[in-house]
This record gives C-alpha cells, structure tokens and sequence, in this order.
C-alpha cells in the first residue's frame, strides 16, 4: 500500500505530475490522470475492508479537485472541459476510495 500511495504522489505532485504540470500551463497529462486512476481503483481494493485511511492518503485527496478546478481557468474552453472532466473522473475514483 506505501508503495501505491507513494506512486500516486509522484504522479499527482511530482515533478511531472498532472497537478504541478497544470499548475505550470503545460496542459492536462492525460496518460497521468490514467495512471493515477488505476491506483485509486487499485487503493480502493485494498481499503474496501478497513474503516480508516491513511493520512498521507487524505492529504493527496483533498489537493485533486481544487488545483484542477482552479487550473482550467488558464486553458481554452476546450482544455477546461477536458480538465473538468479528468477531475470528475478523478474525484469518482477518490470516492470510491473513501466509501466502498
């Protein structure tokens, strides 16, 4: 589980990760927002059983819908839409984390 959490840190607010690369005006990295929700389905597995996450967990969490949504103001309309949606897809994976 460390594992997964630390690769969906390096691919939400890494160097090259979707966060920091809209935050920086290069553009939704659509691969990465793929790549960070095939762990959240896979994080989503594991905690399925348990009553709790882990912080670290909580604290990417609450990072996702916020930076995305305050990031599409900087991009076309139809890079906006594309953001909107990368975060209404993220955001059902989050969910589906939290409460299984």
């Amino acid at each position: 589980m460390v594992e997964l959490l630390e690769n969906l840190e390096e691919v939400l607010i890494g160097d090259e990760g979707v966060l920091i690369s809209l935050r920086m005006g290069d553009g939704l990295n659509k691969g990465k927002v793929e790549e960070a929700c095939t762990i959240l389905d896979k994080l989503a597995i594991m905690w399925s059983e348990t009553d709790s996450i882990p912080k670290k967990a909580v604290d990417l969490f609450i990072n996702i819908y916020p930076v995305l949504m305050t990031s599409q103001e900087h991009y076309s309309e139809h890079e906006a839409r594309e953001i909107m949606d990368a975060a209404d897809q993220l955001m059902i994976k989050v969910i589906n984390c939290v409460n299984p």
